[in-house]
C-alpha cells in the first residue's frame, strides 16, 4: 500500500439539524514529471509523536530535532517576491511545497499517506485512516482546486468511526500530473474514471462508498455508470454540473451593462480557450499567493481553522507545476458551470441497485432544485426502485465539510449507517481544534516577528 506517515488522533464537526426527503422503492494521462517522481520515490515524511514503550527511545539531539519538525510542520510559509526572484522562479511553489503544506494540515491526524501505483508510470495520492473498522470504505473525492488536504478538519472523526481512503484525482495535487492533451467530455470522463477504477484495483476494494464534492460528484456520477457493481453507496455533495443551461441564459448576458456584458464575454472567451484559475494564479507569481490568501481569508471567514494553512495549501495545489486535472473544468462544464451533458438527463438512467443521497449547504449556490426534482420523478414512477434522498446541512455553503464539518461528517456517518461512539468523535474533534489553535498562534507569532 504504500509507507505510512503516522500521525496523532483527528476531527469532528457541529452536529446537524439536516432535512432528509427519500424517494424511490427502498433498498437500500502521460509520465509525471521528474520533480513529482522524485517527490513520490521519497518515504512519506513521518510527524514525531511520543513513542511507545515498545519503542527505542531516541537521543536528546534526535527530541530537538523532532521538536523542529513539528514547529515547521505547524506554520505555514509566505511566498514573497524577494523568495521568487532569490529562487529565480517567477512562481516559488514546487512539488515539494505542496507536500509540505499537505503535511501541516495533517499534523494531527493518525493517517496512512501514500502513493499507491496505478501503472503506466503514474501514481494516485492517497491518505487513509480508521482501516479495518468497517469492510465497506467511504472514498472521498475532492473537486476543482482542492485536494486531500481539503479534508483536513474531517478525517480525525470519520476515521474514528469507520475506514475512510481520500485521494488526489489524477493530474491534481500530488498525483501524478501528466500533460493534458484530451479535448471531448467522452475522453475527458474517461481520463478520470479509469484512473479511479486501477486506483481501486491498486488498493484491492471491492465495493466503496463514494462520496465527491462538486466535480469530485459530478466525475464520481461518471464512475458509477460504469462500474455500478463496485458503488455501495453514491454521495453527492453540492455536485456540479447537474441541470442543463436555463433558455435565454446567453441572451441575459447580453442585457446586462456594457462593462459586466463584456467582462462575463471576456472570461467566457478564456474559458472556451482552456485558460484555468490555475493558469491565472501560476501566472500571478507571489501575487497569486496574496490572492489565494486573500480567497481563504474572505470565503472562511467564519469558519473556526487556520485560513493560512488552507490557504498556503490552496496556493501550491494550483502553482506547484503545470496545468494537468484543471484542463477538465472547460472540457466537462461551459462557462456558467453548466454541464455539456448534464447529470439530470444521466442520473435517471443509473443502475437503481445504487442509492444516491445528494447533500447541500443551506447556503449553497449550487441548484438543489434539479435533484429534487429527480427525487419526485423516482416517487412517480415508483418502478425504478432506486433511493435517493436530499439532506441540507446548515450554516454551510457550497464547502459544506469545511464550511460545517461537524454537520457534514454525521451526515455521511449517518448515511453509511455507521454507528458512532461519542466520545471517540469528541476527542477526535478536539485533537484537531487543538492542531488548529497551534496553527494558528504559529501563524500570527511568524506574522508578529515579520
Amino acid at each position: 500500500m504504500g509507507q505510512a506517515a503516522t500521525r496523532e488522533a483527528g476531527a469532528r464537526g457541529e452536529a446537524p439539524a439536516t432535512t432528509t426527503t427519500t424517494g424511490g422503492g427502498g433498498g437500500g494521462a502521460a509520465e509525471v514529471t521528474i520533480a513529482a517522481a522524485a517527490a513520490a520515490a521519497a518515504s512519506s515524511p513521518v510527524l514525531p509523536l511520543a513513542t511507545s514503550s515498545s519503542s527505542t527511545s531516541t537521543s536528546s539531539e534526535e527530541e530537538e530535532n523532532n521538536m523542529a519538525a513539528a514547529a515547521a510542520a505547524k506554520t505555514p510559509c509566505r511566498v514573497t517576491l524577494r523568495e521568487s526572484l532569490a529562487k529565480m522562479r517567477w512562481t516559488a511553489s514546487s512539488l515539494d511545497s505542496l507536500r509540505s503544506a499537505e503535511e501541516r494540515l495533517f499534523s494531527a491526524l493518525n493517517l496512512n499517506v501514500f502513493d499507491a501505483d496505478i501503472g503506466s508510470e503514474q501514481h494516485i495520492h492517497t491518505v487513509e485512516g480508521g482501516k479495518g473498522k468497517s469492510e465497506i470504505p467511504v472514498v472521498l473525492c475532492h473537486g476543482y482546486g482542492m485536494g486531500v488536504g481539503g479534508w483536513h478538519l474531517n478525517l480525525g472523526e470519520l476515521t474514528a468511526s469507520t475506514h475512510v481512503m481520500a485521494k488526489d484525482w489524477l493530474g491534481c495535487g500530488l498525483s501524478s500530473r501528466p500533460r493534458w492533451d484530451l479535448e471531448g467530455v467522452k475522453e475527458t470522463e474517461a481520463f478520470f474514471v479509469d484512473s479511479l477504477e486501477r486506483w481501486r484495483q491498486a488498493n484491492e476494494v471491492d465495493k466503496m462508498v463514494l462520496c465527491g464534492h462538486s466535480l469530485g460528484g459530478y466525475l464520481s456520477v461518471c464512475y458509477a455508470e460504469k462500474y455500478p457493481q463496485r458503488i455501495d453507496k453514491l454521495v453527492l455533495a453540492s455536485p456540479v454540473g447537474f441541470p442543463e443551461e436555463p433558455e435565454g441564459f446567453r441572451e441575459a448576458i447580453e442585457s446586462r451593462p456594457f462593462a459586466q456584458r463584456n467582462l462575463m464575454k471576456f472570461v467566457g472567451w478564456g474559458w472556451a480557450k482552456g485558460i484555468t484559475p490555475g493558469d491565472v494564479v501560476r501566472t500571478m507569481g507571489p501575487l497569486g499567493y496574496r490572492m489565494m490568501m486573500g480567497y481563504s481569508n474572505r470565503r472562511f471567514q467564519q469558519a473556526e481553522f487556520d485560513k493560512r494553512a488552507l490557504g498556503d495549501y490552496l496556493y501550491h495545489n494550483l502553482a506547484a507545476t503545470h496545468g494537468s486535472g484543471e484542463r477538465a473544468l472547460s472540457r466537462v462544464l461551459k462557462p456558467g458551470a453548466w454541464a455539456h451533458s448534464p447529470l439530470k438527463h444521466r442520473l435517471p438512467k443509473l443502475d437503481p441497485s445504487v442509492p444516491v443521497h445528494f447533500m447541500f449547504g443551506d447556503r449553497d449556490w449550487m441548484n438543489s432544485t434539479a435533484p429534487q426534482e429527480l427525487l419526485e420523478s423516482a416517487r412517480a414512477d415508483g418502478g425504478s426502485g432506486q433511493e435517493i434522498t436530499i439532506t441540507t446541512v446548515p450554516n454551510a455553503g457550497h464547502q459544506l465539510f469545511l464550511d460545517n464539518p461537524r454537520g457534514f461528517n454525521a451526515e455521511l456517518l449517518r448515511l453509511c449507517g455507521v454507528d458512532v461512539d461519542p466520545a471517540a468523535a469528541d476527542a477526535a474533534y478536539a485533537a484537531t481544534q487543538d492542531a488548529v489553535a497551534q496553527m494558528a498562534a504559529a501563524a500570527a507569532a511568524e506574522e508578529a516577528e515579520g
